[in-house]
């Protein structure tokens, strides 16, 4: 969220980045974050031979 990491409050406090803006960026990173996870996840699973 807007209030999750220490200097985020001031970057968002001073408009500088618009709520909208962080929103869409945190999805974007979320999504990315969770598609290296599972393709790794997968990889190294598949490697250990639990899947």
């Amino acid at each position: 969220t807007h209030y999750g990491t220490a200097p985020a409050p001031i970057l968002f406090g001073s408009g500088h980045v618009p709520l909208g803006t962080w929103w869409k960026t945190g999805l974007v990173a979320s999504v990315v974050n969770i598609a290296i996870w599972l393709s790794v996840g997968a990889a190294w699973w598949k490697l250990l031979g639990l899947w």
